[in-house]
């Protein structure tokens, strides 16, 4: 009998929990894992739930229909659905209008539910997973914290966290960071949001009764700028201009968002923001390239980015440590970081991935809304494609 294995696993999200299901453990090994969520582990930040006082709880909904995500998560909601239904119905009513064609025919894989509630899946079939190991007599310890620094001593590795604790393994799967939204300049102030997420509560603050909301880009984050207008002011006409220069079939595909733009509640603006200033409370300048590639200045009220991944990573502090070490590469054509087959780094015994690797971001919408069976397919030895 070999000498028993500690593997840690850094991050909290779907693509960690794809890590998860992939772990070979044996009895007598050892699993850690860590992250700022990680009591919901599997659900992370994109699937992350809301606090009860918030009127937009549950606002935000999947971008793909149930029967398209995680093998399973239709026939789990609709046997939780007795118990998922006054929930979401007193949080998101009209969610439960909107469905109310398929959930009458009993088709719980036609709709898209409030990305929430897959998160909540997804945690559990981690916990139920966590489970299985210690039953099997593996050993694991869930640390609520950041990961700010790894490095390798004594042939283990050392993972050093923001309150300063070290946690010793013998290997170590890594799962953060990914690409931000396309900046444009100086976009952030009293009413410019480079994000709507985890801006929410500050949104709501400032935003004046009558104000029109700006789109800067028309990715799939102006569906949740819809859905959250609309629950955080229920009693508000919905006033929204999105900037679009492109197709988007995520858009016109949302009937929702195809009934307000015909009512004139959403209106297009074909153009492209490319320098946006926020100078004051309700004074948020734009500088946008139209039809004929000529530019024009306006001032909207308030603005927020959704222009999707553009040629920045946001990455964290470890993400940045490992880059310097030379045990992740800078893809520069792409600025993405390449990794080897199942996602191999430079290191022996770490494994790297994200919606920050090349190869992943190509396929639509990154590694995080990717079904986590693909995930694992990666992981187990599909080759994976370098630039």
């Amino acid at each position: 009998m070999g000498a028993r294995q500690h593997l840690a696993i850094i991050g909290d999200g779907a693509v960690a929990a794809a890590f998860l299901s992939v772990a070979r453990l044996v009895p007598g090994d050892r699993l850690t894992l860590i992250g700022p969520n990680v009591h919901r582990f599997g659900a992370g930040r994109f699937y992350a739930d809301h606090d009860a006082r918030h009127l937009w709880r549950l606002a935000y909904m999947l971008d793909r229909p149930n029967g398209e995500m995680t093998e399973g998560f239709a026939d789990w909601l609709a046997a939780e659905w007795p118990v998922l239904l006054p929930e979401i119905a007193v949080a998101q009513p009209l969610h439960v209008r909107r469905w109310s064609e398929a959930l009458s025919e009993g088709a719980f894989g036609d709709f898209a539910a409030p990305r929430a509630i897959y998160g909540r899946y997804l945690a559990r079939r981690s916990s139920e997973r966590l489970a299985k190991l210690v039953e099997d007599g593996v050993q694991v310890q869930l640390i609520t914290g950041l990961a700010t620094d790894l490095s390798r001593a004594d042939d283990q590795f050392r993972i050093t966290l923001a309150s300063g604790e070290v946690i010793k393994a013998d290997r170590v799967d890594v799962a953060t960071g990914g690409p931000a939204n396309q900046r444009f300049g100086v976009d952030a102030g009293p009413t410019a949001f480079t994000t709507l997420y985890d801006n929410e509560e500050a949104i709501a603050r400032v935003l004046k009764p009558g104000w029109e909301v700006t789109c800067l880009g028309a990715s799939t984050e102006v569906l949740d700028v819809m859905h959250f207008l609309r629950a955080a002011w229920p009693t508000q006409e919905l006033r929204l201009r999105v900037l679009r220069d492109r197709a988007t079939p995520a858009l016109d595909g949302d009937p929702e968002y195809r009934r307000l733009r015909a009512a004139g509640r959403i209106v297009e603006e074909v153009g492209r923001p490319i320098w946006v200033y926020a100078e004051s409370a309700g004074n948020v300048r734009l500088r946008i390239t139209g039809k004929e590639c000529q530019s024009q200045e306006k001032t909207v009220p308030l603005a927020i980015n959704t222009a999707g991944p553009g040629d920045q990573l946001l990455v964290d502090i470890l993400i940045s440590g490992m880059i310097a070490k030379g045990w992740l590469k800078l893809n520069s054509a792409q600025n993405r970081i390449d990794v080897g087959a199942r996602f191999a780094t430079d290191m022996d015994g770490v494994r790297y991935a994200s919606d920050a690797v090349a190869i992943l971001n190509r396929r639509p919408e990154g590694v995080v809304r990717q079904r986590v069976e693909e995930l694992v397919g990666s992981f187990e030895g599909d080759p994976i494609e370098t630039a």
